[in-house]
């Protein structure tokens, strides 16, 4: 736990120096996670797939997160954003 609360003192400055890299806030969310501190880690994963919208592996991240913490809503919002992303690769290949 003490590794996750460090890492989560460098993503804060790397996400401060270049507020526009998807990547910071999800390895934030995973740190969270980490923590298990779920609803602050669903927050930076949100924050994640608004900067990178086609990106797969954050609506995953956002499912998982959300099935930790119970919500049954959002994990029906991001099991179907996920569904919907698999779908498009699917039909792209």
């Amino acid at each position: 736990k003490n590794s996750f609360e460090e890492a989560k003192q460098f993503i804060y400055l790397a996400i401060r120096l270049n507020p526009t890299i998807p990547k910071y806030y999800s390895q934030m969310a995973r740190a969270y996670d980490g923590c298990g501190e779920f609803d602050s880690a669903l927050k930076y994963t949100k924050e994640a797939i608004e900067i990178d919208k086609d990106n797969i592996k954050y609506k995953k991240q956002a499912y998982e997160i959300s099935l930790k913490i119970g919500d049954s809503k959002k994990t029906k919002i991001y099991e179907s954003m996920l569904k919907r992303s698999e779908e498009i690769l699917k039909s792209n290949r």
